[in-house]
């Protein structure tokens, strides 16, 4: 038996997913290093069709802070094929969330 895979990654758009990395993940703001990672996660939220990076927050070298009220986003959708669910496209900014702002998985 085969499994068409779109049929699979399409029908997994209404949740949100993630995947363990493999890769060493480092960012820098203002010269210093905030994160420097091995276990990070490519994270795609509801509708997603590009992923983000999440990082454990215990390996954060910077101190987080609360943001201010974010700018509201503009949901360009896009269907994938004839039938599929919207999907956000990648024009449409990180700024829209499609999940509650403090959620985690285990």
């Amino acid at each position: 038996m085969a499994t068409k895979l779109s049929g699979v990654i399409l029908g997994t758009f209404p949740e949100l997913r993630y995947e363990p990395t493999a890769k060493r993940i480092r960012a820098t703001l203002g010269g210093n290093t905030v994160v420097d990672t091995l276990h990070a996660w490519l994270v795609w939220e509801p509708k997603r069709i590009t992923p983000i990076y999440a990082v454990p927050q215990a390996e954060l070298l910077a101190e987080l802070r609360a943001a201010g009220p974010a700018a509201d986003v503009p949901e360009l959708g896009v269907r994938l094929s004839a039938g599929s669910p919207t999907s956000l496209d990648p024009r449409t900014g990180f700024g829209r969330h499609t999940t509650p702002a403090n959620s985690s998985t285990s």
